[in-house]
């Protein structure tokens, strides 16, 4: 009868056993999970603790005038790092000082630089004087900087009597840059693949550069041998009086004297009669005043005596038109245009040319004044 029944309970009976089996295991697992700490947390903890605390040192000593304050930056640092050290010392204005040299110990700081000391009077009378040394380690452990002396004394005392005050070692400690044991030392995960580097582009660079160089000095050489061809290509010109019967044209074309502009025809007419006696006779008469003009060419043989007198007639009248507010007659006004066209009919020669630049240029000369044009009045 029992074994009936278990025989019709087992199936019912393995799985309830096989449950209990699974919740007893799952129950211990969950417990062991929570007793194990966080791995990340423990490792920062330990690392914290393990870290020193990085603070600078001041140290103040003083003995009768002299007060000396020491200051290290760091108390530890790095075998990578530098350690900066600064003597600052004040003293009354009467005392000499001499603060220390560093010496090197090959177990100890090497001297990389030193800042000489500089001194500067404060307000109280009392001299400072300040020097700096950039320290470096050589190998981690616990280093020491040494005691320093440092001298002063007055003019009376001399430099063999000085007072000295001593310092206190200071005890720095030097870092390694590795963990302090190798279990500490873990593998870390490769980095991911990365792409290659790009191909060197230099060549095409050069390529580059020389083409522009060349095209540069193709341009050069298109451009001297332009600059060459216009520099031997001959200048065209014109007589010297051709020149002055087209400024006449113009002259009479601008109509002036029926405008009532009588002072700026005379200064006009001035002006071309000046610039022709420049460019015929090579007299620099538009520069010159009526005075020196007529002083440069009073012993000259380029004119006869009857132009003279013609060449000052016309330029005192011009000058009384211009400076003494003159104001001409229609009679007169003719005649300073018939004087200056006889003057240059009487002077003119095919020899004496001017060179035809942009101030100068004359399309066509045609139509010039010559003998039977008159001025309009």
């Amino acid at each position: 009868m029992m074994y009936w029944f278990l025989k019709k309970r087992r199936p019912r009976l393995s799985s309830f056993v096989l449950l209990l089996v699974l919740l007893f295991f799952s129950c211990s697992k969950e417990q062991k999970l929570e007793d194990i700490p966080d791995l990340k947390e423990q490792e920062q903890a330990d690392a914290e603790q393990k870290a020193p605390l990085i603070e600078s040192i001041t140290k103040t000593y003083k003995r009768g005038p002299a007060e000396l304050e020491v200051f290290v930056d760091k108390n530890s640092i790095t075998i990578a790092e530098k350690l900066n050290l600064k003597l600052d010392l004040k003293i009354d204005k009467l005392y000499f000082a001499d603060l220390p040299d560093w010496r090197d110990d090959p177990n100890q700081f090497t001297l990389v630089s030193v800042d000489e000391p500089t001194a500067r009077l404060l307000k109280d009378d009392r001299f400072e004087y300040v020097k700096s040394f950039v320290l470096e380690p050589f190998l981690s452990g616990e280093y020491t900087i040494p005691s320093l002396e440092i001298k002063f004394w007055t003019e009376e005392e001399g430099e063999e009597k000085a007072h000295v005050l001593n310092t206190e070692p200071i005890n720095i400690t030097i870092r390694s840059l590795l963990p302090e044991s190798r279990e500490e030392m873990r593998m870390v995960d490769i980095k991911d693949v990365v792409n290659p580097p790009p191909p060197d582009m230099t060549w095409l660079y050069w390529v580059l550069g020389g083409l522009l160089l060349g095209a540069g000095m193709a341009v050069a050489i298109v451009l001297w041998l332009r600059y060459q061809r216009e520099k031997n290509k001959p200048v065209p010109t014109i007589a010297a009086h051709e020149l002055a019967y087209e400024e006449l044209r113009r002259l009479v074309a601008e109509n002036l004297i029926e405008k009532g502009e009588l002072k700026l025809f005379y200064y006009r007419i001035n002006d071309i009669l000046r610039h022709y006696i420049e460019n015929r006779f090579q007299v620099h008469a538009p520069e010159q005043t009526t005075e020196e003009f007529m002083a440069s060419i009073q012993d000259s043989t380029i004119l006869n005596a009857e132009l003279k007198a013609l060449l000052k007639d016309f330029m005192v009248h011009c000058d009384q038109v211009k400076f003494a507010e003159h104001v001409p007659s229609n009679i007169e006004v003719q005649n300073t245009f018939n004087s200056t066209r006889n003057f240059i009919q009487t002077t003119e020669s095919s020899e004496s040319r001017v060179e035809i630049d942009d101030s100068n240029i004359i399309e066509e000369v045609t139509g010039v004044v010559e003998g039977g044009q008159d001025v309009s009045v």
